[in-house]
């Protein structure tokens, strides 16, 4: 999740994008960890900035991402080109939000999900996103529980399944 953050924050530099926010909710480790690593890419570019983080311990939902994005506009005062979001739910709410304040996305203003839910290809402009393989993560979860109830042994209980950033429209800036 930490790398997959890093990596987020270092393809939005990479568009051409120089005022990356973060937006969070429910705050469980794992959102944790993706800010921490988008954080760390923009500390080393010297392009961080603790205003352009606004989370919440409250639930994700499309409706929050849409709340969280109002905040994040006003406190950053319109300076944020880019928003790296926790989940796919607050992404899509912060589309929706920024077509209502008639902000140009992604000319004026880049969008980055996380989880590749099926929405994300089908929004105009489709979502870029991180796919994490959920499918797979399924899978191999349940070859884990399999083995454990079979008394057969497991290498470890902590896998990592890898990601891919589906690169789409919403952070494809054309110059």
């Amino acid at each position: 999740h930490g790398r997959a953050g890093y990596d987020v924050a270092k393809h939005l530099l990479a568009q051409g994008y120089l005022h990356i926010g973060f937006i969070g909710a429910r705050m469980d480790p794992r959102v944790q960890q993706r800010m921490h690593g988008y954080k760390l890419a923009l500390e080393q570019e010297g392009k961080f900035n603790k205003n352009y983080m606004v989370t919440t311990p409250e639930a994700s939902s499309v409706g929050m991402g849409g709340q969280l994005f109002k905040s994040l506009m006003s406190i950053s005062q319109g300076q944020v080109d880019a928003i790296f979001c926790a989940n796919d739910d607050l992404a899509l709410g912060a589309l929706f939000e920024a077509q209502r304040m008639n902000i140009n996305v992604p000319q004026d203003l880049a969008i980055c999900g996380f989880n590749d839910t099926e929405t994300a290809k089908y929004v105009n402009p489709s979502l870029t996103s991180v796919s994490v393989g959920r499918y797979e993560m399924g899978v191999k979860a349940a070859e884990l529980i399999i083995r454990e109830l079979t008394n057969k042994p497991i290498e470890s209980r902590q896998v990592d399944m890898g990601y891919d950033i589906r690169k789409r429209m919403s952070t494809t800036r054309v110059l």
